[in-house]
């Protein structure tokens, strides 16, 4: 459940400060940094993690320390009892130390968990974004908002400020509802016999009220303190007043569910889509931002949950296919009206008329929807040809009037940005500029103009299942961003697949992570592997990354230009590793991504080389060529530092010859000046202490490339094929 909270000594939202962790009351409205995720910890304890960053809000020693949004895993200091301080007010009090957080200095410091009893600094309320609603009076179809320079409420559609409330349930039918703008209570003030108005900071009889089903989705609003309904008197022309004994159509009102970014927009960003539109033609596009706005509001008005996954869809998923497709539907459904405005730009004569659309009838088409609680796309139009497409919820006029006067400037368009961490971002117009720009950034970008998309029709998006782990700590994804550089990864037969290998030894494989998906010249593109079974990460030894290239006349190459592992469980999604550039070819095709890795005992790996004769290698070096058809006849391996108690012998498969003996480590293995071919392996460890050591080996093979490691004896390489190993890699390991 994401929620919000706000202190009661300023009215002001708690929320991360300035991109740090540190928790302070400062935000007069709710953004991704005021969002936090609340997690039961039983009975009446909860953690909460920012949406901002992931992290788990803690106290951490209360008595000198402020509260800050950076841990992983709830422990106690992460915990807080949440204590009922009448009204639905709570205190909120650490259960590491026993002490109230606080909103020190009146919400000027930061906020504290050290106070031994709750008064009004220590006071918040929590609220619900997903109960977030506007009222709709029946009778006029106008929703309910504040009436100017005055605290009354009235459902009018000119001279009224459209509230959002929260819907406080108080047990059966009975609510109270809260300002989303102002944070007080709804209040039926003087018992009834005055108007509405959102007044109150706690709740008590005159802020409580029944909701009276009355079919259709339809209730009357029926006032605790004196048992009257709630009419829009005088059919909305006049405050709302509980003063009526049944509900007929003045006392009749439905909630309409807001748009919010927090809760309906997507948890990741269009910052690194790379769209495969013409494969056969290397014809791709960037962005889809289109598509992202439009599969939001799907899911909107589809009544259904929005993915919650904090990173872009891999391609060839079925979320990513969905937007890809409705990005197609939001150009093509417009494109007269894209046309048009590319056609405009690019003459350059009809600027001014643009903009003065977007601050006069643009308005009208803008509030056709948003009057009736409806959230649209607006296609924002720039000065040079390009566009963007964002979600709009909310508008306010201030002392605009729509028809190119004076106070242009407190025209507002509140939106949900998918290009952005905190969707939610206002639109502005900027006269002198001649554009509409971001509010409150120094750079931003400019639009000539907008259109309202009124082309927009729901479709049923696909269900996703979200993710819900439990908060133990545990890794039950690991998701893997790679960023290709001038080689692209061709797919289809030619894929990515990935071991896990942890500390005890056991493996976990995940075949085709790409799933057979092109990625393409510089695309950033993720790889999401739910695992087997969740780990520890402290259980984790390294990943092996083995690309399924095959060999013939135009082998194919893609060049990793990075990789960043991430790792996902209860409440944590988290960079763990950056790994830096490798090319991938036919002949060298795997990548180890040491996450815990042990080191290796000290070897000295010797072997004889067609053509070069002796080379020598250390323990974990690649010992021969790759690609270059030169077979390795012999090798001989020995430790760096002996060790009591700890021996080594190996073998080999000889062309012509077969299977040699075991021979002891140190021994030469092979040939030399024979031209005989190893064809494959084996090693194995001896003495008291194998049995606390792997010894672990690959190869690279004629026609098959590297092969998987292997150990402890098992065979590597090929009998009966003809085909020479070229290189080989060798190590011991202590076992955990």
């Amino acid at each position: 459940m994401l929620v919000a909270l706000r202190a009661l000594v300023n009215g002001m939202f708690v929320g991360l400060e300035d991109r740090s962790t540190t928790l302070v009351t400062k935000a007069s409205s709710i953004g991704m940094p005021q969002t936090f995720e609340l997690v039961d910890r039983g009975g009446q304890k909860i953690a909460l993690r920012s949406t901002d960053n992931g992290k788990f809000v803690r106290a951490d020693d209360g008595s000198t320390k402020q509260l800050c949004a950076d841990r992983d895993i709830p422990q106690d200091w992460e915990t807080f009892e949440k204590v009922d301080l009448g009204g639905q007010k709570i205190g909120l009090r650490c259960v590491a130390n026993g002490k109230f957080v606080c909103a020190e200095n009146a919400g000027v410091k930061p906020l504290i968990a050290n106070r031994a009893a709750a008064g009004d600094w220590e006071a918040f309320h929590l609220v619900r974004l997903d109960a977030m609603v506007a009222l709709r009076s029946m009778a006029n179809n106008a929703f309910v908002g504040q009436q100017v320079a005055s605290t009354s409420l009235i459902a009018k559609t000119t001279n009224v400020t459209p509230e959002t409330f929260e819907v406080v349930g108080l047990g059966g039918q009975r609510i109270a509802l809260r300002s989303n703008a102002k944070g007080k209570f709804v209040c039926a003030e003087e018992g009834g016999t005055k108007p509405l108005g959102a007044t109150r900071d706690a709740v008590y009889g005159w802020e409580t009220f029944e909701k009276v089903d009355l079919g259709s989705n339809k209730f009357g609003l029926r006032a605790s303190t004196n048992g009257k309904f709630v009419c829009a008197e005088d059919a909305g022309a006049k405050p709302l007043i509980a003063n009526r004994d049944a509900a007929r159509g003045w006392e009749t009102f439905e909630f309409v569910p807001r748009f919010s970014p927090a809760v309906h927009g997507f948890k990741f960003q269009n910052d690194g889509f790379a769209n495969d539109f013409i494969p056969a033609l290397n014809v791709r596009t960037d962005a889809l931002c289109g598509g992202m706005a439009y599969a939001a509001l799907d899911y909107f008005f589809s009544k259904m949950p929005i993915p919650d996954q904090p990173f872009r869809p891999a391609s060839q998923t079925t979320l990513r296919a969905y937007i890809y497709d409705r990005q197609v539907a939001s150009i093509m459904d417009n494109l007269d009206k894209w046309s048009e405005y590319v056609t405009g730009v690019a003459v350059g004569l009809r600027n001014t008329e643009f903009f003065n659309w977007g601050i006069s009838s643009r308005i009208a088409e803008l509030r056709y929807f948003l009057d009736q609680g409806i959230p649209c796309v607006i296609c924002l139009m720039g000065g040079h040809g390009w566009g963007h497409q964002v979600v709009a919820y909310s508008y306010t006029m201030g002392r605009y009037d729509g028809n190119l006067g004076n106070y242009v400037e407190d025209f507002k368009i509140h939106v949900y940005d998918p290009n952005f961490h905190d969707p939610k971002q206002t639109i502005v117009a900027d006269r002198a500029r001649g554009a509409f720009r971001r509010e409150g950034f120094a750079v931003s970008e400019d639009w000539l103009t907008y259109f309202v998309d009124t082309k927009y029709h729901t479709q049923k998006p696909p269900t996703i299942a979200n993710a819900t782990y439990p908060y133990d700590g545990l890794i039950y994804e690991l998701v893997l961003l790679f960023c290709t550089g001038s080689d692209d990864l061709r797919g289809g037969n030619d894929n990515i697949n990935l071991t896990v290998n942890l500390l005890d030894g056991s493996q976990q494989t995940y075949n085709n992570i790409n799933s057979g998906g092109r990625w393409v010249v510089g695309s950033k593109e993720y790889a999401q592997v739910v695992l087997q079974r969740p780990i520890r990460q402290d259980q984790l030894r390294n990943l092996m990354i083995n690309a399924t290239f095959g060999g013939g006349p135009s082998p194919d190459n893609w060049e990793m230009m990075s990789l960043e592992i991430f790792k996902r469980g209860g409440g944590f999604f988290t960079s763990i590793k950056t790994i830096n550039a490798k090319r991938f070819m036919f002949g060298d095709r795997v990548l180890i991504a040491p996450i815990n890795d042990l080191p290796s005992l000290g070897l000295s790996v010797a072997v004889h080389l067609q053509g070069f004769g002796d080379q020598a290698f250390r323990a974990d070096e690649f010992a021969g060529t790759r690609g270059q058809s030169r077979q390795l006849e012999g090798f001989a391996i020995t430790f760096s530092s002996p060790i009591a108690g700890l021996g080594m012998e190996y073998f080999a498969h000889l062309q012509f010859v077969g299977d040699t003996a075991w021979m002891p480590h140190g021994s030469f293995c092979g040939t030399r000046g024979e031209g005989r071919r190893v064809e494959g392996f084996g090693i194995r460890l001896t003495g008291p202490l194998a049995g606390s050591y792997d010894v672990e080996y690959m190869a690279y093979i004629q026609n098959i490339g590297d092969t998987l490691f292997v150990k402890n004896g098992v065979f590597c390489g090929t009998r009966g094929q003809g085909l020479r190993v070229e290189g080989i890699q060798v190590r011991v390991l202590k076992k955990q």
